[in-house]
């Protein structure tokens, strides 16, 4: 839910178990087990479901999650257009990852690995994928204000899920972040750039 209030602008903030997701090095800054659980109710019959735990170690910190965005009652037809039933088309995510200190208090990274699947009427369709990041701070724990900054690469090995007639593919996706807390760390200014290459490309700029 954090990450979503920052508009998704969090490769250089991820310090909580959803870091499994956004910026897996960021694992590593957990000082306590965690358990975080989103429930996103969308448009029509549409959720988005994510579920992670992450349990730290002396210098790491293992995250185990899963995700689901799954839309329901959808009108099955006939060829002449008649309905002859419903049926759902879901997507489903399981990932596991590691985050681990590199130099103490300064320099942190990370991989994920995945399963995807999506299920759609009769047909369904699996892929693995790998994701990985970086995060630095380099003002120093115990400075009153904080800078860190971020690298995410997601599907460095990209899921491919190949059905019957189509194949979904899942672009290379790049983030770099920085973050700067400020007022002994209580207020946070965080800014994204995001890059997408293959399909679906596109370049998106971030700022909270």
């Amino acid at each position: 839910a954090r990450a979503l209030a920052l508009g998704g602008a969090y490769t250089a903030l991820s310090d909580d178990a959803s870091a499994l997701y956004w910026n897996p090095a960021g694992l590593a800054l957990l000082k306590r087990k965690e358990l975080a659980l989103t429930h996103v109710q969308l448009f029509e019959a549409t959720r988005n479901d994510f579920i992670v735990y992450a349990h730290p170690f002396r210098n790491l910190a293992l995250g185990l999650g899963g995700a689901q965005l799954y839309t329901g009652k959808i009108i099955k037809t006939d060829a002449l257009n008649n309905p002859v039933g419903e049926f759902f088309d879901s997507y489903n995510t399981v990932l596991a990852g590691i985050g681990k200190e590199a130099v103490e208090n300064q320099l942190y990274f990370g991989f994920a690995v995945k399963r995807v699947s999506r299920s759609m009427d009769t047909y369904s369709a699996a892929g693995y994928g790998l994701d990985a990041g970086l995060l630095a701070d380099i003002s120093g724990e115990k400075s009153p204000a904080g800078i860190s900054l971020g690298l995410g690469v997601k599907n460095i090995v990209a899921p491919s899920l190949k059905r019957e007639f189509l194949t979904d593919e899942f672009p290379l996706d790049i983030s770099a972040g920085a973050a700067l807390r400020l007022l002994e760390r209580a207020l946070v200014i965080s800014v994204d750039v995001k890059k997408k290459k293959g399909p679906h490309s596109d370049l998106k700029l971030k700022l909270q």
